[in-house]
């Protein structure tokens, strides 16, 4: 990932009141491989993100314990540019995943979702 890229999202990070861990390293055939990791969305340990749905692949051939108890999710990790548009666009995705951090951690943005599970009578 570029050095534009990391920036933005460290910005998105500090913007949505978030962790993101830029890089996060799992390694293959002794080779390192640069993902995100976006802690308290997905699973309790996180989403990680690949640029390559080859790459995932990959990893889940080697039958991987790097990756074991994450949630994954691949799309393009460039970040050329951060603006409302590209905020709102992370804040639905991260709402999709779920925030899985304690309670009162939770974004102040996450707090007007409404619960599908909620009986709302």
């Amino acid at each position: 990932m570029d050095a534009i890229s990391k920036e933005n999202w460290k910005r998105c990070a500090v913007d949505l009141n978030i962790e993101i861990q830029i890089p996060f390293c799992v390694e293959i055939d002794n080779q390192p491989i640069e993902l995100m990791l976006f802690k308290n969305f997905g699973s309790q340990m996180g989403t990680l993100v690949f640029n390559s749905l080859n790459v995932l692949e990959t990893i889940e051939k080697k039958r991987s314990n790097q990756i074991r108890g994450y949630n994954v999710s691949v799309f393009d990790c460039q970040l050329l540019q951060y603006d409302e548009e590209v905020r709102d666009s992370v804040i639905e995705m991260l709402a999709e995943w779920g925030w899985t951090g304690p309670e009162d951690e939770k974004p102040s943005w996450l707090l007007n979702d409404i619960d599908h599970e909620e009986d709302v009578s």
